[in-house]
């Protein structure tokens, strides 16, 4: 079968399959009792463009707008001494202002993930959109154009058509002393246009959301302190009448938290992610655009719960998105992308590390390593260096095997006996290292989430995986699905399990490196602070002796500062 089609397929899930009691299934679970009780068994992975939609697995769309249906709360009066009157034209503008009838989606942030994988969704599909961006010093270029449309073009290529339709805070400005707000420049655009609305002002993303039916996001770590203040403004409204925010965000715990801060105003769907985009660059002048370097795979958005938005009033379109019908399913598709896509990256980042400190001839050089040493290329590779690598892409899939189970594995890949699944897993690993040869990375970037951080939780839980298969495998069958992996993808168990424990070896002292610098921080930070604290309060106690003590030389005023230290 080949790779393109995995996970795009008819599946059954057995009744029989058990759920751990993690926060993400649980919070899952209960998002799912709010919304309906799901036959389990249908199409299991749909990509949207698939032509084939139970539609009775869906929740019936709602004609609500997003003005409607909101449970009543109690208004506070609101202060106008520090309120400037253009504020208190565009409230009254927004209030005036004709509603926009049709769906409107806003995207928040413009980083590399959003204009390389999610943007071009959002544009395949229907809905009229904008990307809310702050103007900062990356932006100065576009702020000084004169075209009404900017380009975005991912590896070298336009993704969008006519482009993003430009409105700056000029432009905003402009339009409010006429009398009109943004989403009357908005409203002016053809159905399905993109905007790109370079503003970090309040009242324009205020305004924004409170006419928005939807919402996306790629923000990473920053998602609750960037969305919660705006969108917390936003009504308690009924289930089925709260906008949907599309969180394209791979940290579920951040995802949570902001789902915490906006329960009964937004509806936060958590999506899975996956492409590697590495740079982003913009350009002014007379021929602007912006640009975004991607590997040329091209990526996948995976919903991992359910959206009260009927099917086809998603925003996100496309070959590259994909609704599971089922937890078990979406789960499993989560975590096979943590093994084979970040935990491989991460064994790349360590094993250049480990290169790169086995041939200096000086000592190992932390603040050239990580910035700028570039990521090994799998395809260029030495042969040990390959072995090592594929051998760890097999550990990979036998810990899935142990985590999820092959049941759920069989059914999600539409695989109709073990040798089929064995030959589907080991294709996506090899296509997973095909990718990462294919665009230039660094350190820094795959490892930007802490090298101990990425040790202890991508690296070692795979290693002792292992230890648990290896254990486990003198017990099974001699033509058990996990002898099938290694026979088929040319290893034995030994040269796994060495290949694991030489790299957590040799690695550990880069860990280890980083919680000494990490904790040496720490300690000059609690100093510094330590050394302000008391400075001010040596400030503060000045205007005292001075009354004190009258002071007309440096003599006098060195005796204040003496006494100050006595009584501290």
């Amino acid at each position: 079968m080949p790779v393109s089609n995995l996970s795009f397929v008819k599946f059954a899930v057995p009744a029989s399959v058990s759920k751990q009691s993690t926060n993400f299934e649980v919070r899952r679970l209960k998002h799912w009792k709010q919304l309906f009780v799901r036959d389990l068994v249908g199409h299991g992975l749909k990509r949207r463009t698939s032509p084939v939609l139970a539609q009775d697995h869906r929740v019936a769309s709602t004609t609500a707008s997003p003005h409607e249906c909101v449970i009543q709360e109690s208004t506070k009066p609101s202060t106008s001494n520090g309120v400037s009157e253009v504020n208190e034209t565009r409230k009254k503008q927004a209030v005036s202002a004709p509603k926009i009838t049709s769906p409107l989606h806003v995207h928040f942030g413009a980083g590399k993930l959003g204009l390389g994988l999610v943007v071009p969704a959002l544009e395949n599909s229907s809905t009229s959109y904008v990307i809310l961006q702050r103007p900062s010093k990356d932006w100065e270029g576009l702020l000084s154009s004169n075209s009404a449309f900017i380009p975005v073009k991912v590896n070298g290529e336009d993704v969008l058509g006519k482009g993003l339709k430009l409105i700056t805070q000029r432009d905003i400005d402009e339009a409010v002393s006429k009398g009109q707000s943004v989403m009357q420049l908005v409203a002016e655009s053809p159905s399905g246009q993109g905007h790109l609305v370079l503003s970090d002002d309040p009242q324009v993303s205020s305004e924004l959301a409170s006419g928005a039916s939807s919402f996306s996001c790629a923000l990473g770590g920053a998602i609750s302190s960037v969305l919660a203040s705006t969108l917390q403004q936003l009504p308690k409204r009924h289930m089925g009448a709260r906008p949907v925010l599309y969180a394209c965000e791979n940290d579920l715990d951040s995802v949570q938290q902001l789902a915490d801060q906006l329960k009964r105003r937004v509806e936060v769907v958590p999506c899975m992610v996956d492409r590697i985009c590495s740079n982003r660059r913009i350009e002014g002048g007379g021929d602007p655009a912006i640009y975004v370097d991607a590997e040329e795979h091209s990526g996948s958005i995976v919903l991992l719960e359910q959206s009260s938005q009927s099917y086809d009033d998603l925003p996100l379109d496309g070959e590259t998105v994909q609704v599971p019908d089922s937890d078990e399913v979406a789960d499993y598709l989560f975590v096979q992308k943590k093994r084979l896509v970040n935990s491989m990256h991460t064994v790349l980042a360590f094993s250049t590390l480990v290169d790169f400190d086995m041939n200096r001839a000086s000592l190992f050089d932390w603040d050239r390593a990580l910035p700028e040493l570039p990521l090994l290329n799998y395809a260029e590779a030495s042969p040990d260096v390959k072995e090592s690598v594929w051998a760890w892409a097999v550990a990979q899939i036998l810990v899935l095997m142990k985590e999820k189970g092959v049941d759920v594995m069989t059914q999600a890949h539409n695989a109709e006996s073990d040798e089929e699944l064995v030959e589907q897993m080991l294709a996506v690993a090899r296509q997973t290292l095909e990718r990462f040869s294919s665009i230039e990375d660094t350190t820094s970037r795959v490892l930007g989430g802490g090298v101990s951080n990425r040790y202890h939780t991508r690296l070692v839980p795979v290693q002792e995986g292992v230890h648990i298969v290896e254990a486990m495998l003198s017990d099974l069958p001699s033509d058990c699905i996990h002898r099938k992996v290694l026979a088929a993808a040319g290893v034995d168990m030994p040269t796994v399990v060495r290949a694991c424990d030489q790299l957590v070896e040799e690695a550990r002292k880069f860990a280890d490196l980083d919680e000494e610098e990490r904790a040496a921080q720490e300690q000059w930070r609690e100093l510094t602070l330590g050394l302000h604290n008391n400075f001010m309060r040596v400030v503060s106690e000045i205007p005292k002796l001075v009354a004190r003590s009258p002071v007309s030389s440096a003599a006098g005023l060195l005796g204040i500062f003496d006494q100050v230290s006595k009584s501290n």
